[in-house]
């Protein structure tokens, strides 16, 4: 992905899937965790110089650690551009002994700048919303109207109050909003292609990775969608939820306990009937750490139960042992679900 800037004298890496751009990023955090136990090692050196050059996709996603590092204003470009060069195919296996140290010096950067990359979406959020909340935090925005937002983890909304409107802009994860009712200014969330327009009343919206939803706890919302959707005006009241998946423009709705809206706020995490897969994209905010499925398929598996948010660690073993799956950790921030 790009946002801004450029680079000369390097062709551009060209597009690759997803997946496969996750299992770089796995590749980038297996090197962080032995730079992180070996800092000195020469022979780490030449094998992360080895990883650089093999592939333009690793030299990108470096390139793209310089802008997020720059903007952060936590590194020179000078710096972050000598660390992240890929090194030449021909270089001497015995460099002279101040090679090595330059090579250790880059080591130390290119860890931190491999964190960067991971928490680009953080750092991205933070330059673009009013308020951004963090990995297990839940946080509290008071409105001048008497309306308030509270953000899950990793959340980002910004807010604009005018003399017709107000409006909330949610750019990532979930947020329950309790509306104090103003006929003459209607309260909207705008999350993607969806509306959310409520008057007076109590709901949630959420972003998910293929999906958007939104729950009402009280009173009545409208959806508005864009054509492309199945519907583009929908009524919900207290105890409906609705599913938008904007891929394929499906909506559905179906009902739900009131108590359960947004359960979050009491920091549990109920699902019924929900993916391994789903399950994980909702448990993430609240893991300090990037959690690995050797196998696809199991994110297919279906779960149903209550979960502590408090013990997420606990509550990640718990959904992939009711399958018989493994959680270890086996590294400072990095999980590997295995069945075998």
């Amino acid at each position: 992905m790009s946002h801004g800037g450029s680079t000369t004298g390097r062709r551009p890496a060209p597009a690759i899937a997803a997946a496969a751009e996750d299992d770089i990023r796995l590749q980038a955090m297996q090197w962080f965790t032995r730079l992180r136990e070996r800092p000195d090692d020469p022979e780490l050196a030449d094998r992360l110089a080895d990883w650089l050059a093999a592939d333009p996709h690793h030299a990108a996603a470096y390139t793209e650690a310089e802008r997020v590092w720059r903007v952060a204003g936590h590194l020179r470009p000078s710096a972050a551009s000598t660390a992240v060069r890929p090194a030449s195919p021909t270089r001497r296996r015995r460099a002279e002994p101040p090679r090595r140290a330059w090579a250790g010096a880059a080591l130390a950067v290119a860890a931190t700048l491999l964190v960067a990359v991971l928490n680009w979406p953080t750092l991205h959020l933070h330059l673009n919303a009013d308020a951004v909340s963090g990995t297990a935090e839940i946080a509290h925005l008071d409105m001048p109207d008497g309306s308030t937002i509270t953000m899950g983890p990793e959340s980002a909304v910004s807010t604009h109050y005018a003399a017709g409107a107000r409006t909330i802009s949610l750019h990532a994860g979930e947020a329950f909003f309790s509306v104090t009712p103003d006929k003459d200014r209607p309260f909207s969330v705008r999350t993607g292609d969806l509306t959310v327009t409520a008057v007076g009343t109590a709901f949630d919206v959420r972003v998910g990775r293929d999906t958007m939803t939104v729950e009402v706890a009280e009173g009545t919302v409208r959806v508005d969608a864009p054509p492309s959707f199945a519907e583009t005006v929908t009524t919900l009241s207290a105890g409906q939820r609705l599913i938008a998946a904007p891929s394929s423009g499906a909506m559905h709705v179906e009902p739900i306990p009131p108590a359960q809206v947004a359960a979050w706020r009491t920091h549990r995490l109920v699902v019924e009937g929900t993916t391994l897969g789903s399950f994980l994209h909702r448990l993430e905010p609240y893991l300090h750490g990037h959690v690995v499925v050797t196998a696809p398929a199991l994110l297919d598996l279906s779960i149903s139960g209550v979960y502590d948010l408090e013990r997420p660690v606990d509550a990640l073993r718990a959904a992939f042992g009711t399958h018989g799956i493994t959680v270890s950790k086996v590294a400072p921030y990095l999980f590997v679900a295995h069945r075998w």
